[in-house]
């Protein structure tokens, strides 16, 4: 006797087999009460996933067989068979002659890249039907609309969408959906002869009948509704798929996450949630790009523009002149949308990205922008004149004068950015062991040790601490801050914020700092206002640009950047050149 597994897998004789139990309505028309069928395989991981896919399509088998079904349901299966071979034919396509980008693979030999390749494929269309299997389990067809419309379309007379027959399309189109995975993730484990049979082939006799004949000239050529991308995933499903990718692979914190779902929304607003992203051509990526140029931030509560859509919106605030966004915004919203499609032609999905290449050039914007959300001289004295760095009531009185020096996160976090330039979640990561000397010059190693995060590949990075910063006693804190154990540098620093370290650093500085004192009245100022100032003040001291980039953690310009390395005395002398305000250096050492 065989003994039953998980699920359908019956496992008798040191084999797999798919088993399942015919519904008592179909006993007499198939003569027998189960189904068993050889899984030809000896690994119980295997099996599960043959028997997984099996399984899904057991709807389909039923209905095949349940008498009484009307010539419309044999016209539909025929309808979505014809388009299952259609679709097969375009996987194998992009399966055969490769169909992920060569810049997904790692450096290796012909050899290793295929099967690096292979098992991409396999990845993706395993995550692909276990969505699918979820969606039908649910009811919920609607990834399967796109190509359901393209074969009602062929059908004499077509069906309109809003009819229950158009419903039954959908479901049965999910069915071959599920198919095609399954025959994706096949042929990338090996199995190149996999084709999917329906199981009434092996059961009982397909009593569908054949499509009505066509002309020679239109069997010839084939529908146009059907080209390669009108079967590629819809705009909704795409983007879940890429977001879950990006979340498994490169662990993003909450707030980027909802960042970049957020920007996605504006495919979903143009192109639609269910169309399918290999439609979406180069012109219509144009279009978008042309109008992110024009929109202002926050385009969708604009008071001239509440209640338009995306190039409504574009065009009206071209007319008003409102100002638009910055150039590193728009070129930001660029990359997520590349991120995705470059996921998708990864996948196989599609064979073109049709924004690579579209960005906006920002060369002409940076300065005023530097400039703009920095402090001026005033605003930093009123700031660092303040009791919380001159001297304060009580720690839970920062802003009441007094005599008692604050020396935690509050004080730290914005001296060190001040003479840095540090990013604010650069700083809140900072640990004790960051503070090193080398070459008997004092440095902030900023790194992504232990998990920590940093913007870009060039934030990783060594800057000469200021010497106005070791006065105030930066290594004697970082040491008092190493025998107490502590993981952070900065002295009772708050917990990250929706995995964002810097955000309550951020909030204080915003929030409670500069209203209280008053340094408010321009749009942009906080936190990062600090960097900016640093930034100020070392081309006000006329440092190479190049220079610059190195310590603030900028991607360089210049091509030359690329070669040779920075000498420590030479970062420390352009750090030591800045002009910091008399109230900074009148500051007492913590």
């Amino acid at each position: 006797m065989g003994r039953r597994a998980a699920g359908h897998v019956l496992h008798r004789h040191r084999r797999f087999f798919f088993r399942c139990r015919v519904p008592a309505a179909l006993v007499p028309v198939l003569e027998r009460r189960e189904l068993v069928r050889s899984l030809r395989t000896a690994d119980p991981r295997h099996a599960a996933a043959l028997a997984a896919g099996l399984a899904f399509r057991l709807p389909a088998l039923w209905r095949i067989v349940n008498e009484g079904r009307g010539r419309g349901s044999a016209q539909l299966a025929a309808a979505v068979d014809q388009w299952l071979r259609e679709e097969l034919d375009r996987q194998w396509h992009l399966f055969d002659r490769g169909s992920i980008a060569e810049s997904a693979l790692r450096p290796g030999t012909e050899r290793e890249r295929l099967m690096e390749s292979r098992e991409l494929v396999a990845r993706d269309a395993a995550g692909q039907l276990e969505r699918l299997a979820e969606d039908y389990r649910a009811g919920d067809f609607r990834d399967a609309r796109p190509a359901a419309r393209a074969i009602a379309a062929r059908l004499d007379p077509p069906i309109r969408e809003d009819t229950r027959e158009f419903g039954a399309l959908c479901k049965r189109v999910m069915e071959a959906m599920g198919e095609v995975e399954e025959a994706r993730g096949r042929w990338a484990i090996g199995e190149v002869e996999y084709e999917p049979s329906s199981l009434a082939c092996e059961a009982v006799p397909d009593p569908a009948p054949a499509m009505p004949p066509q002309p020679a000239s239109e069997a010839a050529a084939p529908p146009a509704e059907v080209t390669v991308g009108s079967s590629s995933r819809c705009v909704r499903n795409a983007i879940e798929v890429h977001l879950d990718l990006w979340r498994r692979e490169s662990k993003p914190t909450e707030k980027q996450l909802n960042q970049e779902r957020s920007q996605l929304g504006v495919l979903v607003e143009v192109f639609g949630a269910d169309r399918p992203v290999g439609t979406i051509s180069r012109s219509e990526a144009g279009r978008v790009y042309e109008a992110l140029r024009f929109l202002p931030k926050r385009w969708g509560i604009h008071p001239e523009l509440k209640g338009l859509n995306f190039f409504d919106a574009a065009a009206k605030a071209k007319v008003v002149k409102v100002e638009p966004l910055n150039p590193r915004t728009i070129n930001t919203y660029l990359q997520v949308f590349r991120g995705l499609f470059e996921s998708e032609k990864r996948s196989g999905q599609i064979t073109e990205n049709p924004f690579q290449g579209m960005r906006v050039n920002v060369s002409n914007h940076e300065d005023g922008d530097e400039k703009g959300r920095a402090f001026n001289a005033q605003e930093l004295g009123k700031l660092f004149g303040s009791p919380v760095f001159q001297g304060a009531r009580s720690r839970a009185r920062p802003f009441d004068p007094g005599e008692v020096l604050i020396a935690d996160w509050r004080f730290w976090g914005a001296v060190i950015a001040l003479m840095t330039g540090c990013r604010v979640g650069e700083i809140a990561q900072l640990r004790p062991e960051d503070i090193r000397q080398v070459d008997g010059i004092w440095l902030i190693d900023i790194n992504r040790q232990g998990g920590r995060r940093l913007k870009t590949k060039t934030s990783a990075r060594k800057i000469p601490a200021h010497n106005h910063l070791l006065d105030l006693g930066l290594v004697e804190l970082a040491k008092r801050q190493r025998h107490a154990g502590s993981l952070t540098l900065l002295p009772e620093c708050p917990k990250p914020v929706q995995d964002d370290a810097g955000k309550p650093l951020s909030r204080w500085m915003s929030e409670k700092v500069l209203p209280r004192l008053g340094i408010n009245g321009r749009v942009g100022l906080g936190f990062h206002s600090l960097r900016h100032s640093m930034s100020t003040a070392l081309r006000n001291q006329r440092v190479p640009d190049r220079t610059i980039d190195r310590l603030m953690g900028h991607q360089s310009r210049d091509v030359g950047a690329h070669y040779g390395e920075f000498e420590w005395d030479m970062l420390q002398k352009a750090v030591n050149s800045i002009a910091l305000p008399n109230v900074v250096m009148h500051l007492r050492s913590r």
